[in-house]
């Protein structure tokens, strides 16, 4: 018979499914990605009191069933709410952009607490006042590393050598980085070298310290670019939140 655990969760997504139950996805500390059922939850205001809002912290009651997978959410207890991110349409926008690509790229059942914590630190991140652009830039950096798919971006991956010049060139389908003599094999975008350093430290540095770094407007740009043609190439899909944030921020839309 299952056993209803207690999980630190983080809700990435919620749907309608029937007439009051909503379809919960949460991304559990020690357990990744969890889908629950929260049993007349359109109905019962009280019964969730907003725990079920998008990237709120809650502690969530499950039981999940060995047969399908689906979770039972039997009672959830709010944490943090993250109020001064709703309260910011646009923080609000980029955070729910955030948790799209956390939805998108993590499975159900695999352990993702690597990602949880970086989830943690961006939400915190957004709600302490610091830059909304450049924390989500250094979120989605680090979930691509996380998700094995960012590559030393200071070597060739032809060649192996050192990228140099003014210029790195990318292949746009995995983000893997050509010095100028090899670009013609695979790399057809081209990227600073300020930028390709600047996604560097945002992935090796300490989390504490990654507001260290000063980067200007053209280096936000082209790493919002870099990042969201990557993401979107591995993924085989854009995630839809994009098409706000164009009305956002124009460039980086």
């Amino acid at each position: 018979m299952p056993i209803s655990k207690s999980y630190n969760s983080l809700v990435i997504g919620s749907a309608s499914t029937g007439e009051s139950d909503l379809l919960v996805t949460l991304l559990c500390k020690g357990k990744g990605k969890i889908r629950c059922i929260a049993k007349g939850a359109k109905k019962s205001a009280k019964r969730f009191m907003n725990a079920l809002e998008p990237f709120t912290h809650i502690d969530a009651v499950i039981r999940i069933s060995s047969r399908s997978g689906l979770g039972l959410l039997e009672n959830a207890e709010i944490k943090e709410g993250y109020e001064a991110i709703r309260s910011d349409y646009r923080k609000f926008v980029l955070a729910n952009l955030c948790i799209e690509l956390v939805d998108l790229w993590c499975r159900e059942g695999q352990e993702e607490d690597r990602i949880y914590i970086l989830l943690l630190w961006y939400l915190s991140s957004l709600c302490k006042g610091k830059d909304s652009l450049t924390s989500t830039l250094v979120f989605k950096t680090r979930l691509l590393d996380a998700c094995g798919y960012l590559s030393c971006l200071t070597k060739c991956s032809n060649c192996n050598r050192p990228v140099n010049g003014r210029r790195i060139f990318y292949n746009p389908t995995n983000g893997q980085t050509f010095c100028q003599e090899c670009q013609a094999i695979q790399g057809s975008c081209k990227i600073s070298v300020a930028t390709v350093m600047s996604m560097c430290f945002w992935q090796r540095q300490p989390l504490e310290r990654i507001f260290r770094l000063k980067v200007n407007t053209l280096v936000m740009e082209e790493a919002w670019t870099y990042l969201k043609t990557i993401h979107s190439n591995i993924l085989e899909r854009q995630p839809q939140t994009y098409r706000l944030t164009k009305h956002l921020f124009g460039h980086a839309g």
